[in-house]
C-alpha cells in the first residue's frame, strides 16, 4: 500500500492551543506514513521526545528537533510517537 500524508492538525496546523492528543485519535497511522508539520519558520520547533519528555513538556532532551517551518517526518515504527 501506499503511504499515507497527515497534515498535523489539518487546517489549524502546529501551534498552541490545539488538542494534538484528540487530532490524532481520529487517525489510523501506519510505518511509513509521513506527518507534515505546518508552523511559521523561526518562530517555532517541532521536537519528537520520550514519553517521559511529553508528560513534562521538557524540551531539553529531544530525540529529533525540527525548525523548518514545514516538518515532514516519517514514521519508521509503529508505536505512539511524541511531539511537543
Amino acid at each position: 500500500s501506499q503511504a499515507a500524508r497527515y497534515t498535523v492538525g489539518d487546517s489549524d496546523g502546529w501551534k498552541p492551543d490545539v488538542n494534538y492528543t484528540s487530532w490524532a485519535l481520529k487517525q489510523k497511522f501506519y510505518p511509513g506514513d509521513y506527518l507534515v508539520f505546518n508552523y511559521p519558520e523561526g518562530q517555532d520547533t517541532v521536537l519528537e521526545v520520550n514519553r517521559a519528555g511529553y508528560e513534562s513538556c521538557a524540551s531539553s532532551n529531544p530525540i529529533n528537533h525540527h525548525n523548518d517551518g514545514k516538518s515532514v517526518l516519517r514514521l519508521t515504527r509503529p508505536g505512539t510517537h511524541y511531539y511537543i
